[in-house]
Parts: C-alpha cells; structure tokens; sequence
C-alpha cells in the first residue's frame, strides 16, 4: 500500500514526540517496519520521496529526526 507523504511525516513526527514505531504503527495502522523504512528513507536521501535506499544500520534519536523533519519542505 502507498501511503501519502503527509501521512509518512506524521507517522515520523509522533516518533519525534516520544511514540515507539510500534506504538505508531498502532495508531495510524501502520507496520513498524514501515515506519522503520520511513526513518531509514528521511535519513539517508533527506526525503520522504519513496526511493530505493542503499542498507545500513542507523540510530534515530528525537532531536535528529526532528532536525530532518524540520528541514523537509512540502
């Protein structure tokens, strides 16, 4: 399923405030896995445009994401 970028940059602003990917997923019924691609996404092309992302392992703490969120223009 496609989900909107609005909806992919809510999901990920609950994640800023504190809500485990679970937790949103819950909320929004959204896989966490999901979510956990969205972050993954933000992070390495700066964009929640959907977008083939090369596998890494990252770390995404409140400020950061909140950093990333900030910046993304819709």
């Amino acid at each position: 399923m496609a989900y909107s970028k609005e909806t992919r940059r809510h999901a990920l602003e609950l994640c800023q405030k504190g809500m485990s990917n679970e937790q949103v997923g819950e909320q929004l019924d959204i896989s966490r896995h999901t979510i956990a691609a969205w972050k993954k996404l933000l992070f390495t092309t700066g964009s929640l445009e959907m977008k083939k992302v090369e596998r890494k392992a990252y770390k995404y703490t409140p400020s950061v994401l909140r950093e990333y969120l900030d910046r993304m223009k819709f």
